[in-house]
């Protein structure tokens, strides 16, 4: 199956019409677009669906978004308030926000590795119940804000611990929310 078929939907057959095409996604990601495993996984299908004309909300925490090819915008969020910090144009046809999150300092991960920008990368079980607060609350918050003027059709979050999660408090009804169960 192509993502472009994905995108369109399954028929069934009691379905009188074909589904609306998607034309509005969030992609939830805790992580870089760079590295391996899921952060490669992640770029990639981010930079598809703006080929295929989709217009992407990528959640990140990404420190370079503006050096991808298909990024349109980038903003980060301070103290729960949106800064649009670049702007550039894309030869895609969707367009990609490239949204980070304010999250503190800490990078909660599933596996340690060097994560440049961040002055603590700590595993989630090493956590305090106030960071991973502080974290939750970073990720919601930016989420509630990017979904209210404008909902997504689709929304996708990665890993099954933390992103659906925090979607799942965020979302409140808006959009379908499809959780993606990867390794990293």
């Amino acid at each position: 199956m192509t993502t472009e078929s994905c995108l369109r939907g399954s028929r069934r057959s009691d379905q009188t019409e074909p589904p609306a095409r998607v034309s509005r996604v969030a992609l939830v990601h805790g992580y870089l677009l760079r590295g391996t495993g899921s952060n490669i996984y992640v770029r990639n299908l981010a930079q598809a669906l703006c080929g295929l004309g989709v217009d992407l909300v990528l959640f990140s925490q990404d420190r370079d978004p503006a050096r991808l090819d298909f990024v349109s915008e980038v903003v980060e969020y301070t103290d729960g308030n949106p800064r649009v910090i670049h702007r550039q144009f894309t030869p895609y046809p969707g367009k990609c926000r490239a949204v980070r999150p304010d999250i503190g300092d800490t990078l909660p991960v599933y596996v340690r590795d060097r994560y440049p920008g961040f002055a603590r990368v700590l595993e989630f079980p090493e956590m305090s119940g106030e960071e991973l607060r502080t974290y939750i609350r970073g990720n919601v918050c930016a989420l509630e804000r990017e979904f209210s003027d404008d909902p997504p059709d689709v929304i996708l979050s990665n890993h099954c611990i933390m992103q659906p999660a925090y979607v799942a408090r965020a979302r409140r009804g808006l959009g379908r929310h499809v959780a993606l169960i990867h390794g990293s």
